[in-house]
């Protein structure tokens, strides 16, 4: 089974499927799910549960009615993490820039 934590920094590219509701990296072929703790986590795509959707007007990715978030620890291990939590339109840990891939 394919599990992985996602590192902070490779959170720059990921494509959402509306039909499905699947947030897939075109890297690894891998979606984003969360586990028991609300983390996020790299894992096949068949195999993760509920929908993702874009809130475009606030700068929110929601899952099950709560916002990805970036956690940062407070020193400079690298030690961040990616969350699931109530969301909040003034946490600037929610917000992400949404992009339309180039039309070919």
């Amino acid at each position: 089974m394919v599990q992985e934590e996602i590192r902070y920094d490779l959170v720059k590219e990921w494509l959402l499927n509306e039909e499905t509701g699947t947030l897939k990296s075109p890297y690894s072929n891998l979606c984003i799910t969360d586990d028991e703790k609300g983390m996020l986590i790299l894992h096949y795509c068949n195999m993760t549960a509920g929908r993702w959707t874009l809130d475009e007007t606030n700068g929110r990715l929601l899952k099950n009615n709560q916002c990805a978030a970036l956690l940062l620890s407070g020193s400079g291990d690298q030690k961040h993490a990616l969350v699931l939590m109530p969301c909040d339109v003034t946490d600037e840990r929610q917000r992400w820039m949404f992009e339309k891939p180039p039309a070919f």
